[in-house]
């Protein structure tokens, strides 16, 4: 074979490989993945998780923390919104408390209602729907930047010098419900608002959450559609997850809800329906997915980069500590999957897993933990239970 023809061969063989990685790359853009909730199953947690810890989030009295909602864990910090007043509470990571952001007003510098906060590094975020404005907090939790918002968004996520926006089902201008601003620039829209959809609502208590390739995700409420952007925040990809007879029709959604709200729960308890996907996230080396299937389970799904189910759980039996794992899953930093539990229920749980037993007060343990802290767990606190994912399931 002549040399030219070699070298035909090895560029054709060159591109074929590129193409073929693009193509796997793109596998999944708007795929339908399957997943049968029926295979749920009982699962012990040391199966998945190597540790527990637990943090007492000890608000001041003067200033108590009164209706904890969106948290955000770093690492030197935990940021915890409080949905009662619009505070937003910064704790280090023992839950010991180092600042509180007040809404105070309407002038500069200043808001009234916090719908949505992000935080990069040591810089805090907040929006103000209703002033349309974004406030910059340096790390003494200072303002140091005052920005309007050129759409009526309730979910922002800020990269560099580029912002995405979540419109929530409102049509401001644009009938879609992403919009990527580069400065004052509208540079892409993404994921059309669906018909019938424009009045129905929803709070998220994480906003984007972290991808692979350091990009981001997003589960769309009132949907099983997860849409995945790059690191620029510009859209990636959407994929839907079909439960199959679990799943909320549209037309069912919409038709039963305009004869009445009852009318939509009464149903999809009845049938046993998941209405959202509640958290979709990168947590360590693998993809996790909590649903509730209303009236029914709750489902941990562990899936891996390719979005092959490993693992479907609708039980944890926790043969780590033996303490009840109550609620659902709140919030993720890095490998850990972190639960918010009220303080006099979990003083009630140990009390009922442990009174009048022997137990070892080893360091770092549950014990350890309840000797610390039993005076403060009775003052209707709130305890983060962080499980650490095992690197390999």
């Amino acid at each position: 074979m002549s040399k030219i023809k070699v070298l035909t061969y090895i560029v054709f063989l060159f591109l074929l490989s590129c193409k073929n990685s693009s193509e796997k790359q793109n596998h999944f853009k708007n795929a339908n993945i399957i997943i049968d909730l029926d295979n749920s199953s009982d699962g012990k947690l040391s199966e998945f998780f190597s540790r527990i810890n637990y943090t007492l989030i000890d608000s001041e009295e003067s200033n108590p923390l009164v209706e904890s909602y969106k948290t955000v864990v770093t690492k030197n910090s935990i940021f915890i919104q409080d949905f009662f007043n619009s505070y937003v509470h910064q704790f280090d990571r023992d839950g010991n408390p180092r600042n509180i952001i007040k809404s105070t007003g309407e002038g500069p510098k200043e808001y009234q209602q916090l719908d949505h906060f992000q935080v990069v590094d040591d810089t805090l975020y907040i929006l103000d729907r209703s002033l349309r404005k974004i406030l910059t907090y340096n790390s003494e939790m200072q303002v140091v930047n005052e920005k309007p918002i050129p759409v009526n968004a309730s979910i922002f996520h800020k990269h560099d010098n580029r912002m995405l926006f979540f419109m929530n089902n409102e049509n401001d201008n644009s009938n879609h419900n992403f919009l990527l601003f580069q400065e004052d620039d509208l540079i892409e829209k993404s994921i059309e608002i669906r018909p019938g959809f424009e009045k129905f609502k929803h709070g998220s208590k994480n906003g984007l959450s972290p991808d692979f390739n350091s990009g981001y995700i997003f589960p769309i409420p009132f949907s099983q559609d997860v849409a995945f952007f790059h690191k620029d925040l510009s859209f990636h990809k959407k994929v839907t997850f079909d439960f199959g007879r679990y799943s909320v029709k549209e037309s069912d959604f919409i038709r039963l809800h305009n004869s009445g709200r009852s009318d939509y729960y009464d149903f999809i308890k009845e049938n046993n329906l998941v209405e959202n996907i509640s958290i979709f996230t990168k947590l360590g080396n693998y993809y996790f997915m909590s649903i509730y299937q209303t009236n029914k389970k709750l489902h941990f799904i562990f899936l891996d980069k390719n979005m092959e189910i490993i693992s479907q759980v609708n039980n944890f039996d926790n043969d780590i500590d033996l303490m009840k794992i109550r609620n659902v899953p709140w919030t993720v930093f890095e490998k850990n999957l972190t639960f918010k539990i009220n303080s006099i229920d979990f003083y009630n749980d140990y009390l009922a897993k442990f009174s009048g037993k022997n137990v070892t007060i080893e360091t770092g343990s549950i014990h350890e933990f309840f000797q610390k802290n039993q005076g403060k767990l009775k003052d209707d606190q709130t305890v983060l239970v962080s499980l650490t994912l095992k690197d390999s399931l």
